[in-house]
């Protein structure tokens, strides 16, 4: 099955509940976790539409040197350490995974802004 096949299932149940709960389609953003695939189905992903992509690790950042799609959003879904701070916050939208104060203080003293 194809990214966009599998797009289309997704945004099919997203409506079906949407519309159970009384919410918006609109108001809800795919996010898909590339952990396990290569450049190019994270690639097959972002031409399906899919501008939202996740990684757990560092290392999984690797894409962003072959999709270089200015609209993909980053996210960085797994435990960072507080020694690659400084390689990673520049290069994510959102970080999913802040889980102790000195991982805070250390992303506030490399120059980047939390927001609440």
């Amino acid at each position: 099955m194809t990214v966009e096949q599998n797009l289309r299932t997704v945004n099919e149940k997203i409506r079906q509940s949407c519309e159970k709960s009384g919410r918006s389609p609109e108001d809800v953003t795919v996010i898909a976790v590339t952990k396990y695939v290569s450049e190019k189905r994270a690639q097959e992903a972002v031409d399906a539409g899919i501008l939202h992509l996740a990684e757990n690790r560092k290392e999984g950042l690797k894409k962003q040197l072959e999709i270089r799609d200015e609209r993909v959003t980053w996210h960085l879904i797994g435990t960072l350490q507080s020694r690659k701070v400084k390689d990673v916050v520049e290069r994510i939208d959102y970080l999913h995974s802040l889980d102790r104060l000195s991982l805070a203080e250390e992303i506030n003293k490399n120059g980047c802004i939390m927001a609440s």
